[in-house]
């Protein structure tokens, strides 16, 4: 009793870059419009990749990548925002250099701001963590620092595990990664 099977992650011959614009731009429609039904998901995915034919045999691994995220904590959390911002985009001077850098979701909580960052990779959450903890702190930094307002939390969402991860700032040292 209480045991469930480990959620299934997405063949591993599905990556790449382009399979990882596809489920940012998918989620970035679901997150603005989260009635949308799994047809209208496949019709947008069906444009998306019109110039990605590679990944048309992919398509439902990607659907139900998106229902499996739907019914996940998570989206709970999405759902339950004030606000929900996505490909927010920033520029910023640090010490002297540019830094640019594109938010992939910002939900607007009771407590500050959550800034999250969708990963894709082929990798544990951990790994994730360990890779880009630092990258997803200097945005939750330049958040604070470009629209004065609060970060209550700053994570990375492994969409392979659909699982979100602590905050990151308390991981280590910020760096511009």
């Amino acid at each position: 009793t209480g045991l469930q099977a480990a959620p299934s992650l997405p063949d591993d011959s599905v990556g790449g870059t382009a399979w990882g614009d596809l489920i940012h731009r998918l989620l970035e429609q679901l997150v603005l419009k989260p009635s949308l039904t799994r047809e209208q998901l496949a019709s947008l995915a069906r444009w998306f990749t019109f110039d990605t034919p590679e990944l048309a045999e992919h398509l439902e691994a990607a659907l139900d990548t998106l229902e499996q995220i739907r019914g996940s904590e998570f989206w709970e959390r999405v759902l339950g925002a004030k606000q929900r911002l996505v490909e927010v985009p920033f520029g910023q001077r640090v010490e002297r250099n540019l830094l640019f850098g594109i938010i992939d979701l910002a939900l607007e909580q009771e407590a500050g701001w959550d800034i999250v960052d969708y990963k894709t990779d082929r990798k544990r959450l951990e790994e994730l963590i360990a890779r880009y903890a630092g990258q997803v702190a200097r945005y939750a930094q330049s958040w604070t620092e470009i629209a004065g307002q609060e970060v209550g939390f700053a994570g990375i969402y492994g969409v392979r595990e659909r699982e979100l991860s602590g905050d990151v700032r308390e991981s280590g040292p910020i760096s511009a990664e």
